[in-house]
């Protein structure tokens, strides 16, 4: 099915809509993503894609099986189109329940949500999606986590409008890199207060009364 979804050409903007939705096109995409979204996504913005050293953090935490297998289960619907753009509803997997543990075997059985997205046609018909700007504001609240700025960064996340379905993930990293701190904090003050009592001199016994 892919092979035969990858090789046949969209020929109407409908089709070139309709292919960028389905093909999860997020801040980092696999090659798999790539390969359907190379003739429907501004060739500058598929060239970030291409150049990028890895597939990033979070595709690297659910491995290249469970963004597949995300893509598998999605659907998408065309509310409208004009000449600047067309607004869409991607149905798919609610990944909330998978944040903490992910299981790929569960996913199918996420319930689903639905989220409306606006895609900005250029004069060449290809999507537009402001890559540079969308990835720049994620490493701006990579950065703001980094300082422990912990509402910030994850307001900052929220805040990507690109069709990425892996932003919960992002957002989740951010909460577990806080819970790592907090509880290496808690780790340290115990140790402390341990080296205090330890070092107290023990009382004299021919002190007591």
């Amino acid at each position: 099915m892919f092979l035969l979804i990858a090789c046949t050409l969209p020929k109407t903007p409908e089709e070139v809509v309709l292919r960028a939705c389905r093909g999860m096109p997020g801040l980092d995409v696999d090659a798999a993503g790539q390969a359907l979204l190379k003739d429907v996504i501004d060739t500058e913005e598929w060239a970030l894609w291409r150049s990028s050293e890895d597939y990033g953090e979070v595709i690297d935490r659910i491995r290249l099986e469970g963004y597949g297998t995300v893509r598998a289960n999605l659907s998408c619907r065309l509310v409208s189109i004009d000449d600047q753009g067309a607004d869409v509803v991607r149905k798919e997997p609610d990944l909330d329940l998978l944040l903490e543990t992910w299981d790929t075997g569960r996913v199918a059985n996420q319930p689903r949500v639905e989220r409306a997205y606006r895609l900005t046609l250029q004069d060449d018909g290809r999507v537009h999606l402001d890559l540079a700007t969308h990835r720049q504001a994620r490493d701006e609240a990579m950065v703001l986590a980094s300082e422990q700025r912990w509402e910030e960064a994850i307001a900052a996340l929220e805040a990507i409008t690109t069709p990425d379905p892996m932003l919960p993930l992002w957002v989740e990293e951010v909460g577990r890199q806080r819970t790592a701190l907090e509880e290496e904090e808690r780790a340290r003050i115990f140790l402390e207060d341990l080296d205090e009592e330890l070092d107290q001199e023990p009382p004299d016994p021919n002190d007591a009364p």
